[in-house]
């Protein structure tokens, strides 16, 4: 939390420990909170807009950083720009890449991780995670609440108002209003999805090399 402050971070939302394996527990949420306000009342982290100004290893490595990501836009770029990346699996051969590299440098040790690769302990030390238990219930309440939505609402003018949609979606206009009209006659997020899908159909990453 302190070095995305002084790293420049303009809004934290400092994420609770537990929240790879759960909702966050009111502990854990506690822990964070506490942790942001100790930085900002006891420290006084917020006393400055920008604490570490005029500091020229932070503005050396914010110069460094803002020519790396001028050099990446660049050949992103070159690439006939970022949808055509996409669309040929180059952003995602970049992402295999660097994943690929950070695993190395954790297994040689030049990228230090603290109980990974560096300060290890001899035993694993279990963190034990309190976990919100599974309410077998709301999937049957979800799924009754939406039988008694389309019984209830007029199937006619959702129909219509889909139809009107997909027609607009073909047309590549502004889909804003027609979604609109089409939630206000209680048309599902599904049934919306599926008309997008019908006009654009879906999504498959491409292989990477």
């Amino acid at each position: 939390a302190l070095a995305g402050a002084l790293g420049g971070a303009q809004t934290m939302a400092l994420c609770c420990y537990d929240e790879a394996y759960t909702i966050p527990t009111p502990k854990a949420q506690l822990i964070s909170l506490r942790t942001m306000q100790i930085l900002a009342e006891e420290i006084g982290l917020n006393n400055t807009v920008d604490p570490l100004a005029g500091s020229y290893f932070v503005e050396s490595l914010t110069n460094e950083m803002e020519a790396l990501i001028k050099s990446h836009m660049d050949e992103v770029e070159s690439w006939g720009g970022m949808t055509q990346a996409v669309r040929e699996g180059l952003i995602q051969d970049k992402v295999s890449a660097q994943a690929y590299d950070y695993e190395r440098r954790l297994r040689t040790g030049e990228e230090v991780k603290v109980g990974v690769n560096a300060h290890v302990t001899g035993e694993a030390v279990r963190q034990e995670i309190e976990l919100h238990p599974y309410d077998e219930g709301a999937v049957g309440d979800k799924v009754a609440e939406l039988s008694a939505l389309r019984a209830s609402r007029d199937q006619s003018a959702v129909e219509s108002e889909l139809a009107r949609l997909e027609a607009a979606a073909r047309e590549g206009v502004n889909l804003m209003p027609y979604l609109m009209d089409a939630v206000k006659t209680y048309a599902t997020v599904g049934e919306v999805s599926k008309v997008f899908l019908q006009v654009f159909g879906g999504y498959k990453e491409p292989a990477t090399v």
